[in-house]
């Protein structure tokens, strides 16, 4: 209630009316090749055209929703199955009219290029969540996750500056094969740049079939909880 008549904010009832948000599926599978996932053996990239989207979004509209959610499982790898992208995506949605906004669940760092950077200026834009997954870039690399950490916090640190109004989610895994306290420090370090406005930590799960099976040294699972632990008060103390 006290949102809804003082602070009006579009956030806060995004996060707590998800049944006011109309979410609409924009592309299914991903291009990864992360060495700790097994969904890669099972989903292949899937996109729904830009039109149909486009039209999904005009159909929400008329029912009354005023946010949306463009979900996928790696929204940077919308299109590339139907030679088109997820920049493509965004010039449409921003030559809508109304007064209405959108999320983006899943967003990879390797599809924050300049010209997506420069349509997220656009106050449309609500949230993304774009998982780092580290600070290191010695475990990006055993993680095979295609960019670098100065990459991504270049481009989100811009993102920041020109829309201010957009909150930005990530997800980091703790423990992964070989990571060093020097490289856990790096994940620190990340967080605490001031980008991220929520942040999802995760112990690493061994995966069968996987690629970072391959990778020592192992972390124990008591090591896992406690780098844990200290991400979780680096988020508290930051938020």
């Amino acid at each position: 209630l006290f949102n809804k008549y003082i602070l009006r904010s579009k956030h806060i009832e995004y996060r707590l009316k998800r049944n006011k948000v109309c979410y609409l599926q924009i592309s299914t599978g991903c291009q990864g090749k992360c060495s700790y996932c097994s969904e890669k053996f099972i989903t292949k990239l899937k996109s729904r055209p830009v039109e149909d989207i486009i039209d999904a979004i005009n159909d929400g509209i008329k029912r009354g929703y005023r946010l949306f959610g463009l979900n996928s499982d790696d929204a940077s790898a919308y299109g590339k199955d139907l030679n088109t992208n997820l920049e493509a995506l965004l010039k449409e949605v921003v030559k809508i009219k109304e007064d209405i906004n959108f999320s983006i669940p899943e967003f990879n760092p390797q599809g924050l290029t300049d010209n997506v950077v420069e349509l997220l200026k656009d106050k449309k834009f609500l949230y993304i969540t774009c998982p780092i997954q580290s600070g290191s870039n010695k475990t990006l690399r055993n993680m095979k996750r295609p960019y670098t950490i100065e990459h991504a916090l270049k481009q989100l640190k811009k993102v920041k500056h020109n829309n201010k109004n957009l909150m930005i989610n990530t997800h980091v895994i703790v423990g992964f094969p070989g990571e060093t306290e020097e490289d856990f420090n790096e994940t620190i370090k990340a967080l605490e740049t001031g980008l991220f406005d929520r942040v999802k930590v995760f112990m690493y799960n061994e995966r069968p079939n996987t690629e970072a099976l391959k990778i020592n040294p192992k972390i124990s699972e008591e090591e896992k909880e406690r780098r844990k632990e200290i991400v979780l008060d680096v988020i508290r103390k930051n938020n």
